[in-house]
């Protein structure tokens, strides 16, 4: 039956009408045709005393257009607002964070890197907003910077605090007590230090490959024959669970990041040095896959080649832990990562990456 729809409870109710119902083609025809004429349309029988100006706009103006990149960057920055909102229970916004940034991980490995295969070059196919890849690449690292503030400001000054006072909290080593501090210590010897490769950075040896969204330990070194600062590097091993579980007083749930635990021993490393700081790093690189169907005789060996090729695409982005980093061991890893100082730095007042530590949470039945 078309026009009324009868309800559970007998009672017969208006069926509903889509909205463009309102409006047929015929009306919308008549309405284009005065705007390609530079008329404006007077008032129909339904307008009422006013009337609406039509004013065409011209397509091809680039100010009409929102850019794709920065679009999705207003749409993480709505996901970032769900890890604000104190409306969202403290769990919740915890994964929200983690969730902006593995997408921000996702966007530069992707849509920025594929912006920067295209800048420096001749581009005769601008997008409708008109933008070149330079243009783009330099907007889109002012936005990104101010997200990672926003949300490093979030981190600090409110969730932290707030899962703080839920009884989850993650500590430094220096922070246990003595008894713990052994035990950490004892846990380091056994499980952490056989897999650790510390790597010394010198004229006589080539910058190491640093793998694709891989936590790193930046160590500055001074040796007493040298005057120029050294620089070593020490991978932190993906294999090992990033958070690790101890014990403090009035706490439910605490933890210590495996780079920090790293960091307190990297003196056993480099001996014949003077340890200067250290800081975490991590590097993100094109992680986009390029396969032609058309050529490929194997797609899978084709994919396969891909997923080992994209580990080593060239660097995007690194995120540098505030810690004890200075701007010279910072421009010496930008100069050997081929990226630009200002632009693709993000230095960071917190834990690196947290989608990791979601895992503070897990198991957590509250």
């Amino acid at each position: 039956m078309r026009g009324r729809a009868r309800s559970a409870s007998g009672a017969s109710t208006p069926a509903r009408r889509p909205l463009h119902a309102a409006v047929d083609c015929s009306t919308v025809r008549l309405l284009a045709a005065h705007v390609d004429a530079g008329e404006t349309p007077g008032p129909g029988p339904a307008s009422g005393p006013s009337s609406t100006t039509l004013i065409p706009l011209d397509a091809g103006d680039p100010s009409h257009y929102l850019n794709r990149e920065l679009s999705w960057l207003e749409f993480n920055s709505r996901v970032l607002a769900e890890a604000e909102s104190a409306e969202v229970p403290l769990f919740e916004r915890l994964k929200f964070l983690g969730i902006f940034s593995s997408n921000l991980d996702e966007f530069f490995m992707v849509r920025v890197a594929g912006l920067k295969a295209q800048a420096g070059g001749k581009v005769s196919d601008l997008p409708p907003d008109g933008l070149t890849p330079d243009d783009q690449l330099e907007a889109i690292s002012r936005r990104a910077h101010e997200l990672f503030d926003r949300a490093y400001r979030l981190w600090n000054t409110d969730l932290y605090p707030a899962l703080k006072r839920a009884g989850i909290v993650l500590v430094r080593p220096n922070e246990l007590a003595p008894v713990e501090l052994a035990a950490l210590d004892e846990r380091f010897r056994t499980d952490i230090f056989p897999v650790l490769t510390p790597l010394a950075i010198d004229p006589g040896h080539p910058f190491p490959h640093l793998r694709n969204k891989n936590i790193n330990l930046g160590i500055m070194l001074t040796r007493e024959t040298e005057t120029e600062a050294g620089f070593g590097v020490i991978q932190v091993p993906a294999m090992l669970n990033r958070l690790i579980p101890v014990r403090v007083e009035g706490a439910e749930r605490a933890f210590v990041l495996l780079e920090d635990v790293i960091a307190r021993h990297v003196g056993e490393f480099f001996q014949a040095s003077r340890i200067r700081g250290t800081y975490p790093f991590r590097v993100m690189r094109n992680f986009d896959l390029e396969i032609d169907e058309e050529e490929g005789e194997d797609l899978l060996q084709t994919i396969q080649a891909e997923l080992r090729r994209r580990d080593r695409g060239n660097a995007v982005r690194v995120e540098i832990g505030m810690g004890d980093a200075l701007d010279t061991s910072v421009l010496r890893l930008c100069r050997a990562l081929h990226l630009d100082p200002h632009e693709d730095v993000y230095r960071v007042s917190g834990p690196l990456y947290f989608a990791d530590l979601q895992a503070m949470i897990e198991g957590d039945p509250r």
